[in-house]
Formats: structure tokens, C-alpha cells, sequence
């Protein structure tokens, strides 16, 4: 199951907490976090660790629980964490348009909206981020538990770069909007990563 460790209280930052949900290589988890940042999404790539309270951990092999009630999760470990609270500052944000993708991360397919400055690559761009952990919106994940599979539909997705098996535009994707952004086209980032052909 996911690799935890009894946490000292002292390590815990004071609220307020938000509740996430974690997404690990083996096991999904759910618990609260001190938000110590404007938002979840810099709190995640401020750090590579983080002290959660209250955590719930499920594995996807055999469905065994577990109850923590504080322990350390790894950023390595999270392929994707499922993010709620403040959205930060309106002054900070910069104008960019949305670009659907399917990625795959190991037991996991991901689909949802990945934001991009007009006029660049995005599938380039996701890999080129100095950022690990990169929001979707209107994102939707799927796996297969012991109970069958399961489908979670989340407003914003943090997703981790660094192990995605596959990445392409999401052409059957429920997140795609009305015109496909035109750079999208015929894309890949491997030869492996091409996009399924358009449907006649």
C-alpha cells in the first residue's frame, strides 16, 4: 500500500486544512492538509513531502483499508491528487486557453482540460514545466478497484509530469470543447503517444 510514516504533531503546519484526495501508484487515499500556501496547487510543488491528518488509505490490489491519523505521503508517490479550496489570487493568473488530453498513469486514465499560453505546444509544454504537479480542469479519473471500476469526476486534477505512460489529445474525451485547438493536431510526444486517428 501507499508508503506512509507516523509523523511527529510538531510537523504538522497550523489550518486552515483542505480535504484531497491522493491517487497513489498502488492505493487511493483521502485525508486533510494544511494549506501553508495561496493555493494546493503551489503548496504541491513547494514541497516533496507533506504531513496529512485523518488519512484513509484503500489499496486498488485487494481492497484492504487502512486509518492513519497522521502520516507523511512522498510527491514521487502521487500521481494525481484531487484538489479543493482556495483558487488564489485572480491577480496572478495569466490568460490561457484550454487543450484537452488522455494521459495514463499506471492504473489510471486521466482525461481534462491542461491550460496553455496561446501559441504554444501543449503536449511539448507539459513535459517542458518547471512545475511537477500540473492542474486539469474538468478533469475525470478512472481506475479499476477490488469492487470494479471506478469514475471520479474532479473540478481541478493535479496530475505529476514525471510519470505519465502516455499522453495524447483527448479526441473521445467528454472535456473536449467546440473547435480543437488547431496545434493539437497530429501531435505526440513519442511515437507511442500519437493520437488515436479522427473518427469518420
Amino acid at each position: 500500500m501507499m508508503n506512509v510514516m507516523e509523523a511527529l504533531a510538531r510537523d504538522v503546519q497550523p489550518g486552515p486544512f483542505v480535504e484531497l484526495t491522493v491517487y497513489s501508484g498502488d492505493s487511493q487515499a483521502s485525508g486533510r492538509l494544511a494549506l501553508s500556501a495561496d493555493r494546493v496547487t503551489d503548496l504541491m510543488n513547494e514541497h516533496d513531502a507533506f504531513t496529512f491528518v485523518d488519512l484513509s488509505v484503500q489499496s486498488l490490489d485487494d481492497g484492504r483499508a487502512l486509518s492513519l491519523p497522521e502520516a507523511v505521503v512522498m510527491r514521487e508517490e502521487m500521481c494525481a491528487v484531487a484538489v479543493s479550496g482556495p483558487q488564489g489570487n485572480p491577480r496572478r493568473r495569466m490568460r490561457t486557453r484550454p487543450c484537452p488530453v488522455e494521459i495514463r498513469l499506471g492504473h489510471y486514465d486521466v482525461s481534462g482540460n491542461l491550460h496553455v499560453l496561446p501559441g504554444t505546444d501543449p503536449l511539448a509544454g507539459f513535459f517542458e514545466r518547471r512545475q511537477v504537479m500540473v492542474p486539469l480542469t474538468e478533469a475525470t479519473i478512472a481506475y479499476d478497484s477490488p469492487a470494479g471500476r471506478v469514475r471520479s469526476r474532479h473540478e481541478t486534477l493535479l496530475v505529476n509530469r514525471l510519470l505519465p505512460d502516455r499522453i495524447a489529445p483527448a479526441w473521445h474525451s467528454d472535456v473536449r470543447p467546440p473547435g480543437l485547438a488547431p496545434e493539437l493536431l497530429g501531435q505526440g510526444v513519442e511515437e507511442d503517444m500519437t493520437p488515436d486517428p479522427l473518427p469518420s
